[in-house]
């Protein structure tokens, strides 16, 4: 079977992380290291002992590079993607996929007419602890999932932000603690729990001296109808380790910076818990550090892996690019919810787009009739939902309807 060459687009932290992931897999094998600092790429190539270019361009000049790294700073992310992928490229791109979901799109739809695979790096879905959870979910052993939650709660200091340019700005970084640190938590509840419905949220600058936000909360209502929270910050001295809950009818789990630190189903432990539950009397038993779970690390080679296996399978990488958009729609549709004062609904669609224009003539059409009854009403139509609202004698009713 023939190795994928690899050529890594940017050479900062995460570069290192793919580089070490396409040397050990024994399918791949890494081809160029692309940055437009000579300097850290000569550097980079020199220690995992291959070439470097200045440009993407060069990089995809190279007929043995069949596949790009893309490590830069977000906001490249898509323009890059979509240039590799019309040259024929696959492309396998670090979270978030971009900072706009419309270029998000773009690159989903270039994969597409390409023919090429689009895979986005969550890496720590392939831990331990998230995969035998979703696993136990998948079987049912939580029964029906009735609530979650995810906090991110860590610290930054200025000097992490004045290190680049780009960091806490909204035209480059695209956000701030949600974007950049807590967009991966969030695409674990989606992995876990399942499709997002409507957010509503708040955030503020309340410590560093950046554009975007260093505090953010969020309601979550997932499609199955589930609720749960997520909260995030670059804010919160000294940094607290991150958690992720997850209780059903049946179970539920606790996994605290990677690994499982409670975990209790009805199908193990018993089903009988008092009229009460376990509550604050929950015993040691239950409380574990499962040895199975470990921190989150390792993950790009997993991701490496399985990205090789699916360019020769021409199956969907592990996490697909309409998979990877979807956290990045909810980290949007939160900072429209906070910015906006309103709750966001229905965003995650792929099909938004086209049912909104449906939805803008159905919107008009029964505004003009209920004008010409003399109703009173009107109707207006956002990029996301559509509001019609009747004033009559009675009563006034509103109705939001799917974008």
């Amino acid at each position: 079977m023939k190795k994928i060459g690899f050529a890594i687009i940017g050479a900062g932290a995460i570069a290192k992380s793919h580089a070490d992931a396409i040397i050990a897999c024994p399918g791949a094998h890494l081809e160029s290291i692309v940055s437009d600092n000579t300097e850290q790429a000569s550097r980079l190539a020199g220690t995992y002992k291959t070439s470097y270019d200045n440009t993407l361009e060069q990089a995809l000049s190279r007929s043995a590079v069949d596949a790009v790294c893309i490590c830069t700073p977000s906001f490249l992310h898509a323009d890059m993607a979509v240039t590799a992928l019309h040259a024929g490229r696959h492309v396998l791109v670090e979270k978030p996929m971009d900072i706009s979901v419309v270029k998000a799109d773009a690159m989903v739809a270039a994969a597409e007419r390409s023919g090429k695979t689009l895979g986005v790096v969550f890496q720590n879905r392939t831990s331990d602890a998230i995969r035998g959870v979703k696993a136990a979910i998948t079987a049912g052993r939580l029964g029906r999932i009735v609530a979650c939650s995810a906090r991110v709660n860590w610290f930054r200091s200025e000097k992490y932000y004045a290190a680049s340019d780009w960091r806490g700005t909204w035209e480059k970084d695209g956000g701030g603690a949600a974007m950049n640190q807590g967009i991966h938590y969030i695409d674990m509840l989606i992995h876990l729990v399942g499709d997002i419905d409507s957010v509503t949220a708040e955030s503020d600058t309340l410590h560093h001296a950046v554009e975007t936000e260093d505090t953010i909360a969020a309601v979550i209502r997932f499609a199955n109808g589930a609720i749960g929270t997520f909260q995030a910050a670059t804010a919160a001295f000294p940094g607290l380790p991150p958690v992720i809950e997850v209780s059903g009818t049946k179970g539920s789990v606790i996994i605290q910076n990677g690994a499982v630190r409670f975990r209790y189903y009805a199908d193990e432990h018993g089903a009988d818990v008092g009229d009460y539950g376990l509550e604050g009397n929950a015993s040691a038993p239950y409380f574990t550090n499962d040895a199975t779970a470990t921190a989150y690390s390792g993950g790009h080679a997993f991701v490496i892996n399985d990205f090789v296996t699916a360019i020769h399978t021409g199956r969907e990488p592990f996490v697909s690019g309409v998979e990877g958009r979807k956290s990045l729609a909810a980290v949007d549709a939160m900072y429209r919810s906070a910015r906006e004062g309103s709750n966001i609904i229905h965003f995650n669609s792929p099909l938004q787009t086209r049912r909104m224009r449906v939805e803008r003539r159905r919107v008009n059409a029964i505004a003009r009739k209920a004008s010409a009854s003399g109703a009173g009403c009107t109707a207006r139509a956002t990029s996301h939902i559509a509001i019609t609202q009747c004033n009559t004698d009675e009563n006034i009713q509103s109705t939001i309807t799917v974008a």
